[in-house]
């Protein structure tokens, strides 16, 4: 399960030390001057304060990962996580059991994490929303990874209450070399970027271009990757409205492939998990309509009140 940290963030964040911001600083300056600094400042700023989020990755084999594109070359090793009724036990002790067990100060948005395990890829793409704690473990005999169970989740955050779980800062793991590797970016242009591909998917979803609609779902998620996002309203209701005008023209197998392709945009988006069990109520598909729903409201971060009621409000319907 899925549930926000936010306090705790702030905590970490507060204890990090200026030799990372001046690190951030520098990378800035590879790019045109005034632009890179507004972009180095956006990436500090998401990693540092309270709405930053917590990724844990149990049992993760750091020999081959790639987290947002960033090839993990200096760590070795696998991280086991063993979560006893006793605390944190490390399978085999010694530095095998000691982490790293993931990143701390992950700016909410998209993001996605590569680990072959033998010599296939695992592969997991999360829409972090703000301030959330979202911990995953892999399955290496399936290359797979998993969403940690509710109960899970809320012993590994209690450990990193406890300054008892080592993690990676993301700022200087990822976020540094994101800098110095790509143009500068903003949060419209992302945005902008991935709703004109959303519109090509309609397109191709109508004209049954099933090559074209894969390509446009993929170059969407694409648009979003390494840019902070704390609000993605403008994708669920783009996706969202237009779904349902397809429905109301009796357009029920295209309306259904867009929705899909919103949350591959972004995976277990409350929002769009609640609007796919509405349609999939609304068409008699009763028990994949209360799945949904129930995913929805699984999805804590994410979820505001009025969200909350109206999907509880069609699951007892």
């Amino acid at each position: 399960m899925i549930i926000p940290i936010g306090l705790l963030i702030r905590a970490i964040s507060a204890a990090q030390d200026a030799q990372t911001q001046s690190d951030m600083a520098a990378s800035s300056r590879m790019y045109d001057q005034h632009r890179g600094q507004q972009w180095a400042h956006l990436l500090w700023e998401a990693c540092s304060n309270e709405r930053a989020c917590l990724v844990v990755l149990a049992d993760n084999d750091w020999n081959d990962c790639t987290f947002d594109g960033v090839r993990l070359f200096h760590l070795r090793g696998r991280s086991s996580l063993s979560l006893e009724a006793g605390g944190y036990r490390g399978n085999g002790g010694g530095a095998q059991g000691q982490g790293p067990h993931g990143f701390v100060g992950v700016f909410p948005g998209r993001h996605v994490v590569t680990t072959v395990c033998n010599g296939y890829a695992a592969t997991m793409t999360m829409a972090l929303h703000p301030g959330e704690a979202y911990c995953l473990r892999l399955n290496h005999a399936r290359a797979e990874w998993t969403i940690c169970p509710r109960g899970e989740t809320e012993r590994i955050v209690d450990l990193f209450s406890k300054n008892e779980l080592p993690l990676l800062p993301y700022n200087q793991t990822i976020a540094t070399p994101l800098l110095q590797r790509e143009a500068p970016r903003t949060v419209k242009g992302a945005l902008d970027g991935c709703l004109g591909q959303l519109k090509q998917v309609r397109a191709s979803i109508l004209a049954n271009n099933r090559g074209g609609t894969l390509h446009h779902t993929t170059l969407a998620g694409n648009a979003l990757l390494g840019v902070p996002l704390e609000n993605y309203a403008p994708i669920t209701a783009y996706v969202g409205f237009e779904a349902f005008e397809l429905a109301g023209k009796g357009k029920l197998r295209e309306a259904w492939e867009l929705l899909q392709a919103g949350l591959y945009v972004l995976p277990d988006n409350p929002t769009l998990l609640s609007a796919l069990g509405q349609f999939q109520l609304g068409v008699g598909e009763k028990e994949h309509g209360r799945a949904a729903l129930r995913r929805a409201l699984e999805r804590e971060a994410g979820l505001d009140a009025d969200l909350r009621a109206r999907t509880e409000t069609l699951l007892s319907s």
